[in-house]
């Protein structure tokens, strides 16, 4: 697979456990902070860039009639934030929120 088709998801604590079947890696999907797990019927709002929004990967779970499209590259409002921060510090975003792991156990 492509390394552009890795995503990783914000907002949520997960477990890609390389042990498992594809379609079954992820595992361990909680809140952030919590061991509460993920419910089945949760839904989320992402943003996504053009090439994923358009199908790109081929991955389901993105359901165009459900998208809103604002028809603006999602690189423009990651530049304007960062433009009018003038400096970014990865510790003012960045969570560790994943992790590989074989069989339940982290892989590094």
């Amino acid at each position: 697979m492509p390394d552009y088709n890795y995503d990783v998801i914000s907002g949520l604590e997960y477990d890609i456990d390389i042990a498992k079947p594809v379609g079954q890696r992820i595992t361990r999907l909680v809140l952030p902070g919590t061991d509460t797990p993920v419910a089945d019927n949760a839904q989320f709002v992402m943003a996504v860039n053009n090439y994923r929004r358009s199908g790109g990967g081929n991955f389901p779970g993105v359901v165009k009639t459900q998208v809103y499209n604002a028809q603006q590259e999602i690189r423009q409002p990651l530049i304007d934030w960062a433009q009018a921060k003038g400096t970014i510090n990865p510790d003012d975003f960045f969570q560790p929120n994943w992790r590989l792991v074989r069989e339940g156990v982290p892989v590094f």
